[in-house]
């Protein structure tokens, strides 16, 4: 499942993956978030894996095709992509869909820990502001 969080007054977007994720739900996401998105530039976006518990059902060509997705988007131009991963099979996927999303021209890295992800991402915000705002959603 993907849960779109849109912090007020910024450009700063917390996506969270929670339980099972599959491709339906990825091109859903994508989908919806292009839509919520329209007419903004410049998102930050922070993807966050942990809460994850199953990938069984994303498959390589789900990421090629999501990735691909981002491509000529507003909400990407200006923008920055930072996963946040805990294990080779995130890592992958996330690598995955990076390589087909560049095409975007926005910049995208993968990252274990928090802060360094928050920091790529570069919020006009602090990490504190930021960090609190992903503990309260």
């Amino acid at each position: 499942m993907f849960e779109r969080i849109y912090k007020p007054g910024s450009n700063f977007v917390y996506v969270r993956l929670s339980s099972d994720v599959d491709d339906k739900q990825l091109m859903d996401h994508i989908a919806a978030y292009n839509r919520e998105a329209e007419g903004k530039t410049g998102l930050l976006e922070l993807c966050d894996t942990r809460q994850a518990t199953s990938y069984e059902g994303l498959t390589v060509d789900g990421c090629k095709m999501g990735g691909k997705l981002d491509i000529g988007k507003p909400r990407v131009a200006g923008g920055k992509l930072a996963f946040l991963v805990t294990n080779k099979m995130q890592f992958g996927l996330a690598r995955v869909f990076s390589t087909f999303a560049s095409e975007s021209g926005r910049e995208i890295g993968i990252f274990e820990e928090i802060d360094k992800a928050v920091e790529f991402l570069n919020p006009e915000e602090s990490l504190t502001e930021i960090l609190s705002f992903i503990e309260n959603s």
